[in-house]
């Protein structure tokens, strides 16, 4: 791993909270995400254990399907309904 990967900023987050922090605000980011590979290899981010973390510390929280309609686009609501094979 890159050794200033692991310098911790003053709020105590290591540079990979930051990044999957900024990845996952995206409105398109939902639970079948994957987080790419590229993330692991480039910045040492193991993306799951991340998201517990950040989870945990509630500076994210895991929507259940109720509380993220909001969220959702139309687009996004479609391709829910078509995979789940709904109308």
């Amino acid at each position: 791993m890159i050794k200033k990967q692991m310098i911790r900023l003053p709020e105590d987050f290591l540079p990979d909270h930051i990044i999957i922090l900024r990845q996952i605000r995206f409105p398109n980011y939902t639970n079948a995400v994957i987080i790419p590979q590229y993330f692991e290899y480039k910045y040492g981010v193991d993306g799951k254990k991340v998201i517990g973390i950040l989870i945990e510390l509630r500076y994210a929280i895991e929507c259940n399907a109720k509380d993220s309609l909001p969220i959702l686009n139309v687009d996004q609501i479609k391709r829910i309904l078509k995979t789940n094979k709904q109308k």
